[in-house]
């Protein structure tokens, strides 16, 4: 993941805002201070060239020569610096400054004090730059620096003088400035160790300041900032021999919603920290692909690839589709959080070659729209990004609005299909659902718009609408219809809906004001969402039976259930997938035997058996050699309106 997901570089910043003790900025503060040593030491050598001449005095001609020939050691110090040898730069400019106070000595006895204080100008010059070792050795070199200035010094002074030079003055004085240069040093070190420190801390915080400014607080990915920085930095550009291009991959977990509200976002965040580990296992180890976490369910992968102008194209697209079996196969695995076990499935919109686009914002977007096809297409299915569906995002926009408007003003019509009872062959009930009599594209069926519900929030709202007003519906067909069965209604919720804590509450509210019995009304919810969602699913379906409601577990065949759970749900009828109804014919053998199988299972559980899709007189007879109990489908009656049910109602038909 080298190059996609670190953060914590510079990269190019401005410097202004780096820390101080950053190389860059050191090395440029250290250049400043050799030329402010170098322009000071020039400054020095005119002025002692001209006392020289003035007077011709050789010591201070020789002077000079000492701050000359340290001049030029700064300069070498210079380049030093310019090829980033800090460490050399230091090392040599401050032994450059004790060797020039120690050949000062001798020529300028009068200038003790001066070079005593230069050599501790030198340990003080190499506090933010000398590494911890190099600065103790200075200081022990600046020490001896000193005890040779103040033992030397008044030697040399006195010779010179030709004065005496009184024991006792000389050891007092010579201790007193050795101690006082000891405690400057350890105060100098003191200081450097406080400043190393608040360096360090202040270095760490604005670290961490920008880690958190480009990564998610809670996964640690990098977040939308850093990853559009990387798309834009990394966007692909063609050269003579090979191309950079990439593929990025949207990824958006189903039915996430339903862990927060019912589970609560402890567990939510929990559940996202496994699918960021996950999704960081599907990536190539030691390549430049990247995750990120955009926020909420939403991550995006982006997997780089470097090949020929010709084939570019062709691998990135190889390389998604490898990444994209990796996170299928990844997500079929539970998770399990505090004793729940939790099944989780991504929609996934790949966005294969991103070589022809020009900004981070048309790439997203694109990938994003591709995720959308996905959850629409359901089950767990990836959609590839086709142009064509650049058109799609505006007329879903649209759509979604004439839908919040439609539900807001109840605006969607009930239609029903009725549910025969092959032992008389009467109508029992009907299965309802919302239609939605668009203005432009006219009668919608469920499955033009349920998916758009889902996606902006609005399918709680619509199925409770929907379950209020068909058992309002239902109530009354009782009472008008009652000389054979008083028919029931069934009502299929979709995990959002169904996947609540407060849902059975909400059923009965609707059943106290409705007026409707319990046992008049049916609930079906998908084998998938049954069983992947388990736990709370069988809460939910547990409470919903202590009101009296028949429950039904639809599209049966199509998940994973085993007889020992189905043992445990507290469910009434088992609803065969019509995929399965649609293959029964007298030659398809494993069909047919699939549905004896169920049939003879479901009731040796004391469960009655629904079929869906019944569309022909021969599935219809052999359903009924087979004893099922209820079927549903065209060959009785297609979805129809009110006034179409109370007018299958009122002729009561027998198929």
């Amino acid at each position: 993941m080298a190059g996609w997901a670190e953060g914590n570089s510079n990269e190019g910043g401005d410097l202004g805002t780096a820390p101080a003790d950053h190389p860059e900025v050191q090395l440029i503060q250290l250049w400043q201070v050799l030329g402010a040593l170098q322009l000071f030491s020039v400054a020095f050598v005119l002025f002692c060239a001209a006392v020289f001449l003035y007077t011709g005095d050789l010591t201070v001609g020789l002077s000079g020569a000492v701050i000359l020939a340290f001049s030029l050691v700064a300069t070498v110090a210079k380049g030093q610096v310019s090829q980033d040898n800090r460490q050399s730069a230091i090392v040599l400019v401050c032994a450059a400054i004790l060797c020039a106070s120690l050949a000062l000595v001798p020529l300028q006895p009068a200038l003790l004090p001066t070079s005593a204080i230069t050599s501790l100008v030198a340990a003080a010059l190499a506090i933010p730059y000398a590494r911890e070792r190099i600065f103790k050795l200075l200081m022990v070199a600046a020490w001896v620096s000193v005890v040779v200035v103040v033992v030397a010094g008044p030697v040399l002074a006195a010779r010179s003088s030709g004065a005496e030079i009184s024991a006792f003055e000389f050891v007092f004085g010579a201790s007193t400035l050795m101690a006082a240069a000891a405690i400057v040093l350890l105060l100098l070190w003191q200081f450097r160790v406080r400043l190393m420190g608040a360096l360090q801390q202040t270095r760490r915080a604005e670290e961490q300041a920008r880690y958190d400014a480009t990564h998610d607080p809670l996964t640690g990915l990098p977040n939308r900032a850093l990853l559009e920085h990387r798309l834009s930095k990394h966007h692909p550009n063609a050269t003579s021999d090979a191309a950079r291009s990439f593929a990025v991959i949207f990824l958006d977990l189903d039915r996430f919603k339903n862990v927060n509200d019912s589970l609560g976002h402890h567990i939510g965040d929990e559940l996202l920290e496994v699918v960021a580990q996950r999704l960081l296992a599907c990536v190539r180890p030691g390549s430049e692909d990247m995750v990120a976490r955009l926020g909420g369910d939403e991550f995006v992968l982006v997997l780089g690839v470097t090949e020929t102008v010709d084939r570019a194209g062709e691998v990135s697209h190889q390389v998604a589709d490898i990444v994209v079996e990796r996170i299928q196969k990844a997500f079929k695995k539970p998770v399990m959080l505090h004793g729940h076990e939790l099944y989780t499935t991504p929609s996934i919109g790949i966005l294969p070659d991103c070589s022809g686009y020009r900004t981070v914002e048309e790439i997203l977007r694109d990938a994003d729209t591709a995720m959308f096809r996905s959850k629409e297409a359901g089950e767990g299915r990836p959609a590839i990004f086709e142009p064509s569906m650049r058109a799609r995002p505006v007329s879903m926009l649209r759509m979604e609005t004439d839908l919040r408007k439609a539900v807001a003003r109840d605006e969607l019509s009930l239609h029903y299909q009725p549910i025969v009872w092959l032992a008389t062959g009467g109508v029992v009930g009907f299965e309802a659902a919302a239609w939605w009599d668009h203005p432009e594209r006219g009668l919608l069926p469920p499955g033009e718009f349920a998916t758009m519900a889902q996606r902006n929030g609005l399918i709680q709202e619509l199925d409770l609408l929907t379950l209020e007003k068909a058992c309002r519906r239902a109530l009354s067909w009782r009472g008008r219809f009652s000389n054979h069965f008083p028919p029931k209604v069934s009502l299929k919720l979709p995990a959002g809906t169904f996947l609540r804590q407060s849902l059975p509450e909400e059923v009965a509210g609707i059943l106290e004001r409705s007026g409707l019995p319990a046992h008049a009304l049916m609930i079906e919810v998908s084998e998938k969402v049954a069983v992947e969602e388990s736990e709370l699913a069988m809460q939910v379906l547990e409470r919903l039976k202590l009101l009296g409601v028949l429950l039904i577990v639809g599209n049966f065949g199509t998940g994973r259930t085993s007889l020992d759970f189905l043992h445990r749900m507290p469910i009434d009828i088992l609803k065969i997938d019509r995929s399965f109804v649609n293959d029964i014919r007298p030659e398809a053998g494993k069909s047919v035997e699939f549905a004896r199988t169920v049939l003879t299972v479901a009731h040796e559980l004391g469960l009655e058996v629904l079929a869906e899709g019944v569309d022909t007189p021969g599935q219809l007879r052999l359903l009924s050699e087979m004893e099922f109990d209820y079927v549903q489908g065209a060959r009785f009656s297609p979805p129809v309106n009110t006034k179409g049910a109370e007018a299958i109602l009122a002729a009561e038909p027998t198929w």
